[in-house]
C-alpha cells in the first residue's frame, strides 16, 4: 500500500511540474512509462486508490487506452453509464479494434441500445471483416442477433445467429457452437412463427445443456403453438422438475439475460 501510495504522489507531482510547459517526445515516453507502471499497480478494482492511480495514468499520459477503459469498469458496473462511456469512448478513439466490442456488448447487455451496439458491431467488423471475434464469450455474431431481436428484426436476428452456428460448425464441430446460441436461436424462430425448427433449436441445445429450465419451458411453449398439448406438459413438468432439483437459467450477476424463465411462468402454463 505504503508504495503504491508514493508511487501517486510522484505521479502527482511529476504532473505539478509539467503543467505549465510543453513536454518533449522523450519525457511524453517517460510519462507513458511512468503511466504503465501506475496502471500495473492500480491494485482492486473499483477502489479509491485505483481509481485515483488510473486518473493519475491517464493524464500522464492521454493516450493510454487500457487505463481509459479500466478506469470505466466500475462506473459500469455501479449503472454510472454517461461515466463509463466517457472512459470507454475514449478507449475506443484510441484503439477501436480492441475496445469497440466491449462498448457494443455492454451497449446490448446494460443498455439496451440495440441501434447503437449494433452499428459498433458493424463497425468493427467493417475493421477486419476476416477475422473470427468472440466477445465476452460469444461470437460477435450472436451479439448481433440479440440487437437484431431487440430491435423487432427476427429475420435479421436469424441471420446473424445462423451466421454464428454454422461457422462454429464448420471451422470445429457442434460442440463448439456459442453456449447459448440454439436456444436464441429456438426463441427467434419461435417468434417466426417456425415452432418446429424452434424445438429442433431447443432439443440441440439440451444436449449441451441438459438442465437448462429456460430451454424446456420454451420448448413445451412451441409445442403448444403446435396444438401438442402431451408433449408440451412433458416438457413443461421438466422445466419445473429442474428448477426444484438441480437446473439452472440463463443468468448474469448484473443483468437480466434474454429470455430467462421465472417460477411464477413455469408454474402458470402447467394450469392450461
Amino acid at each position: 500500500m505504503e508504495q503504491k501510495l508514493a508511487i501517486l504522489c510522484l505521479s502527482l507531482s511529476l504532473l505539478a511540474c509539467l503543467s505549465d510547459r510543453t513536454t518533449t517526445l522523450d519525457e511524453q515516453e517517460n510519462n507513458c512509462n511512468l503511466a504503465e507502471e501506475l496502471y500495473a499497480h492500480h491494485g482492486r478494482q473499483g477502489s479509491y486508490l485505483s481509481q485515483k492511480l488510473l486518473d493519475s495514468s491517464i493524464n500522464l499520459c492521454p493516450s493510454y487506452a487500457d487505463a481509459h477503459h479500466e478506469i470505466s469498469v466500475p462506473y459500469l458496473k455501479r449503472g454510472d453509464y454517461s461515466s463509463w462511456l466517457k472512459y470507454l469512448g475514449r478507449a475506443v478513439e484510441l484503439e477501436p479494434e480492441q475496445y469497440l466490442g466491449i462498448q457494443a456488448w455492454c451497449k446490448v447487455k446494460f443498455l439496451h441500445d440495440y441501434r447503437g451496439a449494433l452499428d459498433d458491431f458493424l463497425r468493427l467488423d467493417s475493421l477486419n471483416p476476416v477475422r473470427k471475434r468472440i466477445i465476452a464469450d460469444n461470437d460477435m455474431y450472436s451479439w448481433m442477433a440479440l440487437c437484431a431481436a431487440g430491435l423487432g428484426d427476427m429475420t435479421g436476428a436469424l441471420a446473424y445467429i445462423d451466421s454464428s452456428i454454422n461457422t462454429a460448425i464448420r471451422d470445429n464441430g457442434e460442440e463448439w457452437v456459442g453456449m447459448f446460441d440454439f436456444f436464441y436461436r429456438g426463441n427467434i424462430k419461435m417468434a417466426l412463427e417456425d415452432y418446429i425448427g424452434a424445438i429442433s433449436d431447443f432439443d440441440k441445445q439440451l444436449k449441451l445443456s441438459s438442465n437448462l429450465i429456460d430451454a424446456y419451458y420454451y420448448k413445451g411453449t412451441a409445442y403448444l403453438k403446435l396444438g401438442k398439448s402431451k408433449e408440451a406438459k412433458e416438457s413443461f413438468n421438466q422445466a419445473k422438475l429442474l428448477h426444484a432439483a438441480d437446473g439452472y437459467h440463463i443468468e448474469d450477476p448484473y443483468v437480466e439475460m434474454p429470455w430467462r424463465v421465472y417460477t411464477e411462468e413455469i408454474e402458470s402454463v402447467l394450469d392450461f
